[in-house]
């Protein structure tokens, strides 16, 4: 049996962590195993003791584009090891090296597991739960429409991407060709997480998804880390309070719950709608984002709005401000094809960082525009911000 062991090289920080991988290789005299790390860093930038201690022990360091954080890793390697001449590999273990192994014998306790029927092998059960993926990640399950991935719609089981294990035939179908996030915050990561799980569960079923433990973050052998820094004792009862005040923002974005209160065009269930954000290279999650001046930051192109546009699939669209005032004509053109919508749609410019003197001049020399101002919660934060806001269909502009 051959497994493969491929650490995501993104903090080289822990020379134990390597040394515990290579004991547990030497545990087994039926597996043989090939030993790898995908590295995001270029090699000037690991240390050189290190360095040489990873060349002279077996560990052959793969250097790729610093995109796509820990499932840009994965992604990377299966299309890189797909191209390369090795044999073919029976498991894949993709680790992070943030990770701390507390105990040997992981591999026989994943082997264990897929003797049970699973596979693919978590080290940690998340805290997450997805009951329904196309409804909840409207934006990631279009995303994998459109590269023409099938995916389970309902729930879907996820694994972290610090420690999981599978086949390497499933590793291929699951990650040959997965979008993955190439730009944002690091955060943004987990939408990969959610379409990974998502083309899972359709091809295995979630019942073959499984963990080494019920715990959240560690199991008896592998502790993992949340992006390079230790879980801190209280990380679960800020999550419980920030899941609440999301949702409360949630739902005064969605509703207009603020100082000023206006009716938007939400039906009262939208189902598989959309929100669109055209900005120069701000990412926000829950929208299929245009970027101006970074490819690497679209989901999508002008081509898939305008088709989108046409079946009617589009509830919200928001515009950043430096698009609209640096390039005016051509939202107005945008505004245009808008008005032929068959379907309202709530439309916003973020002005969250211009004085309420230049929104009203702004209004005052583009009079031809319904425009209004509302307050809204900040993001982040406890302020409240001015956004412009129209909503059509507009009386004022005939469908082109």
């Amino acid at each position: 049996m051959l497994i493969g062991i491929v650490l995501t090289g993104y903090y080289f920080k822990y020379k134990d962590l390597y040394q515990k991988i290579i004991i547990e290789t030497q545990l087994y005299n039926n597996c043989h195993f090939n030993l790898f790390i995908l590295s995001h860093k270029n090699k000037e930038e690991i240390p050189v003791e290190l360095f040489e201690y990873l060349a002279n022990n077996g560990w052959e360091i793969i250097f790729r584009p610093n995109i796509g954080w820990d499932w840009g890793c994965h992604v990377q390697f299966i299309q890189w090891y797909k191209q390369s001449d090795k044999p073919d590999l029976d498991f894949i273990l993709f680790l992070h090296d943030d990770i701390s192994i507390t105990k040997n014998g992981f591999i026989k306790a994943f082997l264990n597991k897929a003797e049970q029927g699973l596979e693919l092998i978590g080290n940690s059960k998340p805290f997450t739960t997805i009951d329904n993926f196309e409804k909840d990640y409207s934006d990631e399950a279009f995303i994998l429409e459109k590269r023409g991935l099938e995916f389970a719609s309902g729930p879907i089981k996820i694994v972290r991407g610090s420690t999981l294990f599978m086949s390497s035939k499933l590793a291929e179908k699951g990650l040959l060709n997965l979008p993955f996030q190439k730009y944002g915050s690091i955060s943004l990561a987990n939408r990969s997480l959610r379409m990974f799980g998502a083309v899972v569960t359709k091809l295995i079923g979630g019942n073959k998804v499984g963990y080494l433990s019920e715990e959240h973050f560690r199991s008896y052998y592998i502790v993992e880390e949340m992006r390079g820094d230790n879980i801190k004792s209280n990380f679960f009862i800020r999550r419980f309070f920030r899941q609440i005040i999301m949702k409360l923002f949630h739902l005064a974005d969605k509703y207009c719950i603020s100082k000023i209160i206006l009716k938007h065009n939400y039906p009262a269930f939208i189902e598989n709608m959309l929100q669109i954000n055209f900005s120069r290279n701000n990412i926000l999650p829950g929208y299929l984002n245009i970027c101006f001046e970074n490819n690497f930051c679209s989901d999508i192109d002008i081509e898939d709005f305008e088709k989108l546009l046409t079946e009617n699939r589009i509830f919200k669209i928001i515009f950043s401000n430096n698009i609209v005032f640096d390039e005016l004509a051509w939202f107005k053109r945008i505004i245009m094809k808008l008005a032929r919508s068959k379907t309202p749609i709530d439309i916003f410019i973020e002005a969250k960082d211009l004085k309420s003197v230049a929104l009203r001049r702004f209004r005052r020399e583009n009079n031809d525009i319904k425009l209004n101002i509302e307050k809204i919660p900040k993001r982040k934060g406890t302020k409240w911000v001015n956004r412009l806001y129209l909503k059509y269909p507009q009386n004022n502009l005939k469908p082109v």
